[in-house]
């Protein structure tokens, strides 16, 4: 009897030291682990987000095969976008742009709404243009702002991993292409798509002029990078000046100017329907939350705060406030002239 507990016993633990471990892969292909290569900007990774985020991320990619790079795809689209969302959290996208163009600003408040990872570029505002063609204006016309990602100079342009781009392009240009590609793969938040509200074109038709007038001799003044250089500020006055538009004039209207603007203000204030309680409550031209719509408004509010003076409806200033604070753009109000 001893004799057959022991061999029992031995048969027992023969079988447990054979038993096969947990399968912890898919069972299709091979499992490969993204890797964090040496380019990654180390101010870009914060405490163990490698460790927690990437560690745990895990693709299907198949025997033979290299590990997963933006552009591949594995069996699982979610998982996919889960990989390319990692790339950018640790590689973010480069917006390309002008610290002063509202077309800039309308992409850089999409982008952060809807929590894209992007860090900004800025350039100067000559820096592109042919002195050939432009009358002696401009420089570095090859290799100067977004001409080497797209073959000119017209911003904002979004450049990164997975981004589609045109053929012979290394970046997608256009302000509403680039809100509508960051509205279509937002991982956590959403913004709505642009209404077609007809206040708010004829709103901005009729602002236009005024706006314009009463801009663009003080946001030449700036301390931005767009204007660093005197050759930035030329190729601007060059520029407006050709189509008919007169500093000097402009700014010895400013008070007429500002009277014009005060009731298209006031008109505005009426047009601001809701709220967004995913914004911090933020002032919003429909009442369902924040838009496109709203990248359409804001882009030219937040350029009349470099106009020294100006005031806006109690509503209205809430609304650039709170609308570009949300995004991390800041206000042009402590360079007001």
């Amino acid at each position: 009897m001893a004799l057959l507990l022991a061999v029992a016993a031995g048969s027992s633990a023969a079988f447990l030291h054979a038993a096969p471990t947990r399968r912890t892969t898919p069972h299709r292909g091979a499992v490969v682990r993204l890797q964090v290569d040496d380019f990654v900007d180390p101010d870009l990774v914060s405490g163990t987000f490698v460790v927690d985020e990437l560690a745990a991320t895990w693709a299907r990619a198949g025997k033979g095969r290299q590990l997963w790079k933006p552009g591949d795809k594995t069996d699982s689209a979610a998982l996919d976008y889960k990989l390319l969302y990692t790339t950018w959290k640790l590689n973010p996208l480069v917006l390309h742009g002008y610290e002063h163009c509202p077309f800039c600003t309308r992409a850089r408040l999409v982008l952060a709404w809807v929590g894209m990872p992007f860090v900004c570029r800025f350039y100067g505002y000559g820096a592109g243009a042919d002195p050939v063609k432009c009358e002696g204006f401009g420089y570095d016309p090859v290799e100067g702002g977004v001409v080497p990602l797209i073959g000119s100079k017209v911003c904002p342009v979004l450049s990164g991993a997975g981004v589609p781009v045109r053929e012979g392009q290394l970046g997608l240009p256009e302000s509403l292409e680039i809100c509508s590609f960051a509205a279509g793969v937002a991982k956590d938040r959403r913004i709505a798509p642009a209404t077609g509200r007809k206040d708010i074109d004829e709103w901005l038709n009729r602002v236009k002029p005024t706006r314009e007038a009463l801009e663009r001799p003080r946001l030449l003044r700036m301390a931005v990078p767009d204007f660093a250089d005197q050759r930035d500020v030329a190729y601007a006055r060059w520029k407006h000046t050709r189509s008919g538009f007169d500093f000097d004039a402009a700014e010895k209207a400013t008070p007429k100017l500002l009277a014009e603007l005060a009731p298209l203000l006031d008109e505005l204030g009426t047009m601001l329907r809701g709220r967004d309680p995913a914004h911090g409550s933020m002032p919003t031209l429909n009442l369902w939350g924040l838009s496109i719509d709203d990248s359409l408004v804001l882009p030219v509010l937040r350029s009349l705060t470099c106009v020294k003076g100006l005031e806006m409806p109690p509503l209205v200033r809430e609304y650039v406030e709170t609308g570009c604070a949300r995004a991390g753009v800041p206000l042009f109000t402590e360079m007001a002239s």
